[in-house]
């Protein structure tokens, strides 16, 4: 359900309501009859009973034992987890399936508190609404149709909408047995969803009132046809009829990773120097802000360096009018080429005359950085606190250190337009524009032979050196000619490039102001990512995935006093699409 679908929902389905609802906890006693059963890591679990068969929920990771299940013949319901390990699952499974040999009558499912769960257990209850047979598969294949995104807000407002139907930063457990309900047929509970429904929503739309970043008096909002937005990415990208679409992280990993989020720079690519680690990603994509907005719809928040975008589960992004820039082999005869709304960069077997093209192509700034790139190499390879298991198998780190910084100190002086580096892969006067035998002619210069350990030979040291920084090299010369290649594609569809992001964006502070305006204009915020919420809900996440990593007092199942996936103030905080996702992920629990 998209967002203006939320606003037709909330005036044109609102219903008037009796002055009181049952609340959820009154109507589980009612039907459900529950009792409490403790699991093996001392969490209590609510047991519903329905038609001679019982159930209880679970978060996709959890793997509870408690007495219900092991008396009863217990199936599992829902997706299988991401974190939890395949043998670890399969010892789990197993456990489970042992039930079934059991002399007993009794029914028990342990379901996931998720739609798909839901639903598949109210299929096996009987659920007489033929559609949700489509659903189940639906889902099961990772699709989420617009019934399917309903079903998941009306489960989320029974989560956290609280009986004053007001956001709630606890989950209420028993809300996916009132779902049940609703799919068994039972009319009695679509008062209560609805109003609880409302009740979300209205506060959705007045959160992103308040989220709107307030309008400047007397400036110009920045030119919106003047803003091109570079996506960088590891992963080749789906070519569309009129451009290109990706998943989003959230998706390509099946609700692994809370990354609901598409995130790109404005008129530059991001580099490591301007946030994140992307300088090495192979594959940008280009596209003119307006038709991003046109094919997505408003971006979360509005920034230089980080204009993103959040998407419902199931929903790829899509790069309308866009231009991609790949990775060529050594053949091409330039730096990069161009065919159609492809743009191919060389990405192999650099040589000095790469180099010089590449110079020729920046301005002072970036030949600087660039420069000091270089030179950062070779300092980086000697560096005692970053680990190198090839260099420290032949040689004494430490000691080449000091060798090199004596070196490097000596020859520094020699290149004052240039860095020492730079000159020495670029100097006419050697005779080779073989990369590796110019590198080779440096390590000898400098001695670092004698920085060999003692069984070691000096011509093996220098060779493994000389690997090791032809390699590091070699892939800072392909970021770079990738760069180039990038800031050609955003100039040929006709926008500026701003290097550097947000600090090159106008250094007097006027674009930052007219980019705050555009974004107000918008309705959009205006702000870091990670200052957000979102970016807050994200690394939470994360956090709890510590639970399957670290099992350091050899637990029997996840350390589940770690994975603590409760979210508190980000709840009433975030967005409709990233509440969705967190639903859609499994994370959330059941269990007091």
């Amino acid at each position: 359900m998209s967002e203006t679908t939320q606003d037709a929902y909330l005036s044109g389905k609102e219903t008037r309501l009796p002055e009181r609802l049952s609340s959820i906890n009154e109507i589980i006693e009612q039907k459900f009859s529950p009792k409490i059963e403790a699991d093996q890591a001392s969490y209590y679990r609510q047991i519903y009973s329905y038609k001679g068969s019982t159930f209880a929920f679970k978060g996709k990771e959890e793997l509870p034992i408690y007495p219900t299940l092991n008396k009863s013949k217990t199936v599992i319901l829902g997706e299988p987890p991401n974190w939890i390990t395949k043998d670890e699952y399969a010892r789990f499974e197993q456990v489970v399936r042992a039930t079934q040999s059991q002399e007993t009558t009794e029914n028990h499912f342990l379901v996931n508190k998720t739609l798909l769960g839901v639903v598949d257990l109210a299929i096996h209850l009987g659920a007489v609404d033929p559609s949700l047979i489509a659903l189940r598969q639906e889902l099961r294949e990772w699709k989420f149709s617009s019934h399917a995104l309903e079903l998941i807000d009306e489960l989320l407002a029974l989560n956290f909408i609280d009986d004053n139907n007001t956001i709630s930063e606890t989950a209420n457990n028993n809300a996916e047995a009132i779902m049940l309900l609703h799919l068994l047929g039972d009319s009695s509970v679509d008062l209560l969803i609805r109003s609880k429904t409302q009740s979300l929503y209205t506060h959705l739309n007045d959160l992103r009132e308040k989220q709107k970043e307030k309008i400047i008096e007397g400036v110009e909002p920045y030119d919106i046809k003047k803003v091109v937005c570079v996506h960088a990415t590891r992963y080749m990208p789906e070519s569309t009829t009129n451009g290109f679409c990706i998943p989003t992280t959230f998706d390509a990993t099946r609700g692994k990773w809370l990354v609901n989020s598409v995130h790109t720079a404005l008129q530059h690519k991001v580099t490591a120097n301007t946030g994140g680690d992307w300088g090495e990603a192979d594959f940008t994509l280009i596209s003119p802000f307006e038709s991003l907005v046109s094919s997505n719809g408003l971006p979360q928040v509005l920034f230089p360096v980080d204009t993103y975008w959040v998407q419902d589960p199931g929903k790829p992004f899509t790069f309308s009018d866009g231009t991609l820039v790949e990775p060529a082999n050594s053949n091409i005869p330039t730096l990069y080429e161009q065919e159609g709304n492809v743009v191919r960069f060389k990405s192999e077997q650099f040589g000095p005359d790469h180099i010089k093209q590449l110079l020729e192509q920046q301005n002072e700034d970036e030949r600087q950085l660039f420069a000091n790139a270089l030179d950062n190499i070779i300092e980086g390879v000697f560096d005692v606190y970053i680990e190198n298991e090839k260099l420290e198998g032949i040689i004494n780190i430490a000691h080449a250190h000091d060798i090199f910084t004596r070196y490097a100190n000596e020859i520094k002086p020699q290149y004052q337009d240039l860095t020492y580096m730079l000159h020495k892969l670029t100097d006419k006067q050697n005779e080779t524009d073989d990369m590796k035998i110019r590198i080779q002619k440096i390590i000898e210069e400098a001695g670092l032979g004698s920085a060999r350990l003692p069984d070691v030979s000096e011509g093996d040291a220098v060779e493994g050196i000389v690997e090791t920084i032809q390699l590091q090299i070699q892939k800072q010369l392909r970021a770079e000619t990738n760069r180039v290649a990038v800031n050609y594609a955003i100039k040929s569809r006709g926008f500026e490039v701003q290097t550097g992001g947000y600090y090159e964006w106008g250094r007097d502070g006027q674009n930052d102001k007219k980019l705050r305006q555009l974004a107000a204009c918008m309705g959009v915020e205006y702000a870091l990512h990670s200052g957000t919420d979102h970016s807050k809900l994200i690394n939470y996440v994360e956090s709890a995935t510590k639970a399957f990593t670290d099992n350091s007092q050899n637990l029997e199942y996840p350390h589940w006093y770690r994975y603590d996936p409760f979210y508190g103030e980000q709840i009433p905080r975030v967005d409709t699409k990233t509440l969705r996702a967190l639903y859609a992920s499994g994370l959330l629990t059941s269990r007091e």
